[in-house]
């Protein structure tokens, strides 16, 4: 498996790595980088980003490799043109996973720990808990919760003080991970519910820190009205609707509503010109969104 492949030989390989989500995720550290005061242009803020990019591509590499290896455990399994893409998954799931691990040592000690924090999760969740119903979705929110800390870190001497705006995205990153494999065969029927709770959980954090620890409350009220605009009537739409398309709507806004989050957040601590900057980021991911449509599991694992 250690052998690379030739690029062309591996067609599927950007649908697999989920170009949206890489991009979320180094949106989500600039968006720390915000909170926590960071200049908007500053080297230490694109470094996370990308750092985060590297990480979170690593994490869908190795899912994905992963997903492929237990498929050739199952009886009647049959090999097909998407197996050629598992020895360059592996080989560039470890250089992403490295080099996104070490980038945030050139922005601190804290921001070098937290990296490590997220690869850990990442790794985990591809190789153990994807697997485990429940515990794969706090590994995942754990990692988007930690990669908004990431860039928080880049200030690491107010980091204990900002470090709570990382809960609501955590909170809704775990929600996305429920909707996602509400459609899963032996999925529990209370799956579709449990993610709206903590969809709800996410705003309810998110409607705190508003007015009790923003300092630009009237700067932050657009984006806080989009992401609950985003994400709640899907939410409960997919509880409503058990068809297929309902829970994959939800699960595209919602993703977009975890970007309106952070800058909701951004704009909160650091103003309406932060919340501006996330959210013209996040229009990549809305156009990403429609050329790699994010999909639910469908199969059991």
């Amino acid at each position: 498996m250690s052998q690379s492949l030739p690029p062309a030989r591996c067609p599927e390989l950007p649908a697999l790595l989920s170009p949206p989500l890489i991009f979320a995720a180094a949106i989500e550290a600039i968006a720390g980088a915000y909170v926590a005061g960071e200049p908007f242009v500053a080297f230490r803020t694109f470094l996370l980003g990308l750092a985060a990019a590297l990480l979170f591509t690593a994490g869908n590499a190795f899912a994905a490799y992963f997903r492929q290896v237990a498929a050739r455990n199952r009886p009647g399994f049959s090999p097909t043109v998407a197996e050629s893409s598992a020895p360059v998954l592996w080989k560039w799931g470890w250089l992403c996973l490295f080099a996104g691990a070490a980038l945030p040592a050139l922005a601190g000690k804290m921001a070098l720990l937290i990296a490590i924090g997220i690869a850990l999760c990442l790794v985990l969740h591809a190789a153990v808990t994807q697997e485990i119903w429940g515990l794969g979705f706090l590994t995942w929110g754990a990692a988007h919760g930690l990669n908004l800390l990431l860039g928080i870190a880049a200030r690491s001497e107010v980091f204990s003080r900002y470090a709570l705006a990382a809960l609501p995205v955590l909170l809704l990153a775990v929600g996305l991970a429920i909707v996602r494999h509400s459609r899963q065969p032996g999925a529990p029927p209370t799956t579709g519910f449990m993610g709206l709770v903590h969809a709800a959980a996410a705003m309810t954090t998110l409607l705190y820190l508003t007015a009790n620890s923003f300092n630009y409350r009237l700067d932050a009220l657009p984006f806080l009205f989009a992401t609950l605009a985003l994400a709640l009537p899907r939410f409960v739409i997919a509880v409503q609707d058990p068809r297929r398309p309902a829970a994959v709507e939800a699960l595209q806004y919602g993703f977009m509503a975890l970007t309106a989050m952070e800058a909701t957040l951004a704009a909160g601590y650091s103003g309406i010109r932060a919340g501006v900057l996330v959210t013209l980021l996040g229009v990549v991911v809305f156009r990403l969104l429609k050329s790699w449509p994010l999909t639910l599991v469908t199969e059991p694992r």
